[in-house]
């Protein structure tokens, strides 16, 4: 994501870094598309928020977090229950093909911010019938 002055996410002013991912899901009838939801799971305390790697070690940035949300500007859910639909792009020949698009950037979490390392990891799952 880049460096990003304290300065700017103190103001919420930090740029937002947009990605996208595409799913294929091999083995289906062409033009049958399952309902595909989506959700993640990392080190959170709330839906569309996700703490940095080894927070309170030495060398980590402090008072910061990575907020997520989708294309839509949902926040991301880290959990089941809420579990977000992602788009239907087409059919292919063995495969229905979807799209997630979202966004992420640094924000305050509270607390005084200190800048340093600003890393942090997640991991979508497919939720599909």
């Amino acid at each position: 994501m880049g460096k990003v002055a304290t300065s700017n996410i103190k103001s919420g002013t930090a740029l937002e870094q947009r990605y996208t991912f595409e799913v294929r899901c091999r083995g289906m009838k062409p033009a049958t598309p399952l309902p595909m939801k989506i959700y993640f799971e990392g080190n959170t305390d709330a839906n569309g928020m996700l703490n940095l790697t080894s927070a309170g070690q030495a060398g980590v940035a402090q008072g910061v977090a990575i907020e997520l949300k989708d294309d839509k500007g949902t926040k991301l859910p880290f959990n089941k229950p809420d579990a977000i639909n992602m788009d239907w792009q087409r059919s292919e020949v063995d495969a229905e093909v979807y799209r997630f698009s979202g966004s992420a950037r640094y924000t305050a979490s509270g607390g005084e911010i200190k800048p340093g390392k600003a890393d942090a990891t997640m991991t979508y799952v497919l939720d599909y019938n």
